[in-house]
C-alpha cells in the first residue's frame, strides 16, 4: 500500500485497498468470479498512445493481448483502470469481466480472437426473372 501511495497511484491503491488482503493476495471473491487461482496482480493504469496512427481500438486490442501474453504465467490477474463504458473493448480483448467496481482479466484464460473475424455477408442475388419459353426453348 505504502508503494502504490508513493507511486501516486489512486487506482493502484485502490486495487491494493479493496482488492487484495493484508498479505497482497486476491481476495476469494474474485478468485471465485473466474474460477481460478490468481497469485500475480498487474495493475493496468492507462495507456498513452504517442502515434496517432496506433491510436485505433484494433491496434490498441492487439498491444493489450500481446502484453498480457508476454507478463500472463497463468495464475495472474489484471486489475484494468478503465471507464465502465469501455468494459467491452475489454472484454473482447482480454475477457475481462466487472467485479464489483472493477475491471478484471484473469490470465488464465485463453485471449478472445480480437480484432473479431467480420462474416462474410451473403452477396445480394439478382431477383428471380420470369422468363418464358416458346415451344423450341427460345424466349418469346
Amino acid at each position: 500500500m505504502r508503494a502504490a501511495v508513493a507511486l501516486g497511484g489512486k487506482h493502484l491503491a485502490r486495487v491494493c485497498l479493496d482488492a487484495l488482503d493484508d498479505e497482497g493476495r486476491v481476495l476469494e471473491s474474485i478468485e471465485d468470479a473466474f474460477g481460478d487461482a490468481m497469485t500475480d496482480v498487474y495493475v493496468l493504469d492507462g495507456m498513452n498512445i504517442v502515434e496517432p496512427d496506433a491510436d485505433r481500438p484494433v491496434l490498441q486490442g492487439m498491444f493489450v493481448q500481446e502484453l498480457s501474453s508476454a507478463l500472463s504465467r497463468g495464475l495472474d490477474v489484471f486489475f484494468i483502470n478503465a471507464p465502465n463504458g469501455e468494459l467491452d473493448f475489454w472484454r473482447d480483448t482480454l475477457g475481462a469481466r466487472q467485479i464489483g467496481d472493477f475491471i478484471v482479466a484473469s490470465g488464465a484464460r485463453p485471449l478472445p480472437v480480437y480484432p473479431k473475424p467480420v462474416r462474410a455477408r451473403p452477396a445480394r442475388q439478382a431477383r428471380p426473372r420470369l422468363r418464358v419459353l416458346g415451344r423450341r426453348g427460345e424466349p418469346n
